[in-house]
Parts: structure tokens; sequence; C-alpha cells
């Protein structure tokens, strides 16, 4: 098993395990296919290069709310 792959099992099982504590065994068990979505999601935004003033792509430009505007 490679590395991206074993770090990938090991969110899906945190990700479960937080799950399991908030929606009972059931749910999670039904919501396995998103959790397995999510792990992807998060170990694709923790590997994307952007700087620090980059809003990402999927999030909603940060408006500045001045009063003088």
């Amino acid at each position: 098993m490679n590395d991206s792959q074993g770090e990938k099992r090991v969110l899906i099982a945190e990700l479960t395990e937080s799950a399991i504590r908030l929606w009972g065994s059931k749910r999670t068990q039904a919501a396995n296919h998103n959790i397995k979505e999510a792990a992807d999601h998060i170990l694709k935004i923790n590997g994307a290069d952007i700087d620090d003033g980059e809003t990402p792509l999927f999030h909603p430009p940060i408006q500045n709310h001045d009063s003088s505007a």
C-alpha cells in the first residue's frame, strides 16, 4: 500500500469514528460513500499548492464589508 492510500484509509477511519459518535452506526453506514468522498476532497485540499492570500476555488470570494462602501 502506498503512502497516499494509507493516509486515505486513516482519514476514512477517523471520519467514520466521528460520524458514529455523532450519528450512530446505522446512519454512518448509510453515509459511507459520502465519507469516502469527503476524504478524497480533504486529501486534495491538503495537497493543493495555493498562496495564503488565495481563496480556494470552491469557496465563495471573501467580501470586504467596509462601512464606507
